[in-house]
């Protein structure tokens, strides 16, 4: 890009300390997502001896009472952060581990330009049939077709970064899972969704939780022909309910990308960091030349020789005798 300015020197000065401010390189933020999921369940299980094996109340009670002092996923999270929005992750997983079984469902890495929107989708299509009836053409007749739900995880970011290395988070998280329910031919999704603003310093960690969900399911198994004899059936089979209780949190680790640097110190701390990629090669795979020799889109290589011109030999006016040099001379007519 070029301008052309006509200006005083004063303005001149100006100008060129307004350019200094306004030219210069955007600023990116790499996040460290990690999105783990927390489950606990609660089963109801009548064995083959009709003796409860795991007696529960009928009622379906809150499952983090299950827990002995477990505390609701707000004050969890706050005993965590300490009401300031930074943690540490390493305590953070741990604690999740006491209070269940954790699950790593994704580990994403993404870098987003100053105030510019991030989009990280971690899921899946699942399918599912619905069948209509033809009444006008055919009355018999039935037209199945088939549909996608989008389930999985969406995050949505927007960092904005300030000058003395704060980074400020614009956070929108949706979860949808498909349930065993199943409601006009289709199955019942499972939404939970959170949008939320934090601030946060360069390499500082927060998380976002508390997004819970419950399941139930319940299966039957037992011996052929005599679990479904009536009235003692119940004694030759197992009937078992479960109740899974999820909670969703999330995990945001901000790093300032100024430099080239870096983004060489971060590409290579997250190549270290996984066992899959130890052995990859991550930089790139073509290395330009140094001096472009030929035209854009020529195959490199050793250009032909150019072949030379003869150069013409350009020989000396013939002087004619009684002739001046440079006057032509005519034939004698004698």
């Amino acid at each position: 890009n070029s301008l052309l300015v006509r200006a005083t020197s004063d303005d001149w000065i100006l100008l060129q300390s307004l350019l200094g401010t306004v030219d210069l390189r955007p600023l990116q933020v790499l996040i460290e997502v990690t999105i783990a999921q927390v489950q606990r369940t609660k089963d109801l299980n009548i064995g083959l001896s009709g003796i409860q094996t795991n007696k529960v109340s009928s009622t379906v009670t809150d499952t983090m009472a299950l827990i002995p002092g477990a505390a609701s996923a707000r004050d969890f999270v706050l005993q965590l952060t300490g009401g300031k929005g930074a943690i540490n992750y390493n305590v953070a997983m741990n604690a999740l581990s006491s209070r269940g079984d954790v699950k790593v469902l994704s580990l994403p890495v993404i870098i987003a330009q100053n105030n510019k929107e991030a989009i990280l989708n971690v899921g899946s299509q699942r399918p599912f049939v619905q069948v209509s009836q033809s009444v006008a053409s055919d009355p018999t007749g039935r037209v199945q077709t088939v549909q996608y739900i989008n389930v999985g995880t969406t995050l949505t970011i927007t960092p904005t970064i300030n000058p003395d290395g704060y980074v400020n988070l614009a956070v929108k998280q949706t979860d949808n899972a498909a349930t065993n329910e199943i409601q006009f031919s289709a199955p019942v999704i499972s939404t939970r969704e959170a949008t939320t603003q934090v601030f946060l310093r360069d390499g500082q960690t927060t998380v976002i939780g508390g997004l819970a969900d419950n399941t139930t399911s319940n299966s039957t198994s037992g011996l052929p022909y005599l679990s479904r004899l009536p009235l003692i059936g119940w004694i030759f089979g197992n009937q078992q309910k479960s109740t899974i209780a999820s909670e969703l949190f999330l995990f945001l680790t901000p790093h300032v990308v100024s430099s080239d640097e870096d983004i060489d110190r971060l590409r290579e701390s997250v190549q270290t960091g996984s066992e899959l990629l130890t052995d990859v090669p991550i930089t790139g795979r073509i290395t330009p030349s140094a001096k472009a020799d030929s035209m854009p889109g020529a195959p490199n290589g050793p250009k032909p020789p150019t072949p030379t011109k003869p150069v013409p030999v350009i020989k000396p006016d013939t002087v004619v005798p009684g002739k001046r040099p440079g006057t032509p001379s005519t034939p004698s007519t004698r």
